[in-house]
């Protein structure tokens, strides 16, 4: 009963980080001239909420270990990403596309090999993983390449960004999950 309760605060936990980085994404693509500094120490908190949350899930119990498999890595990543942004916001802005980029691609590509482990397994959403892992590998690599002149424009690119990355996660979530859901039916059938 402990570990279903953890699941499924743990998913929860999931959706609503999702969430968070939709809305920040709407927001930003919304209002692309919002302050470096500012976006820079909203980044950082949430980097750094993602990356605790990443580091807690990976520890979550998961049938196929699919949802959050990479979420050590990822985690640890993540907070670092956090706290550099939060203590040197001044020294990180010119780089916050590129650390922004580098993170979304990392999530892509380690989400494209969630989707060839979910193809293993047989469950019938592994495509749509696929689709989102390189959908938003290839932002977050625009995001490093960053060939956008202008602030405004290149500031529209990291909200739209978070905006695949988060559904990118809920994706994710709701497939493997539901997926759970079905097996365990199956079995008890």
């Amino acid at each position: 009963m402990i570990i279903i309760h953890r699941r499924n605060s743990i998913k929860w936990a999931s959706v609503a980080f999702s969430a968070i980085l939709i809305i920040l994404g709407i927001c930003i693509t919304a209002n692309p001239t919002i302050s470096a500094i500012f976006l820079c120490y909203i980044i950082g908190f949430i980097a750094l909420l993602a990356g605790v949350f990443k580091i807690i899930s990976y520890f979550a119990d998961d049938m196929y270990g699919l949802a959050f498999e990479y979420n050590l890595a990822l985690g640890i990543i993540s907070a670092a990403i956090g706290v550099v942004l939060i203590l040197h916001p001044n020294n990180i802005i010119r780089l916050l596309p590129v650390i922004v980029g580098i993170f979304i691609l990392t999530d892509g590509v380690f989400r494209f090999q969630t989707a060839v482990d979910a193809k293993k397994f047989g469950l019938s959403e592994w495509w749509l993983i696929l689709l989102f892992a390189v959908f938003t590998g290839t932002m977050g690599l625009l995001l490093i390449i960053h060939p956008f002149s202008g602030t405004s424009l290149l500031m529209m690119l990291v909200g739209i960004s978070f905006i695949v990355d988060g559904v990118q996660n809920l994706c994710v979530s709701i497939c493997t999950i539901k997926s759970r859901k079905s097996i365990i039916s199956k079995r008890d059938n």
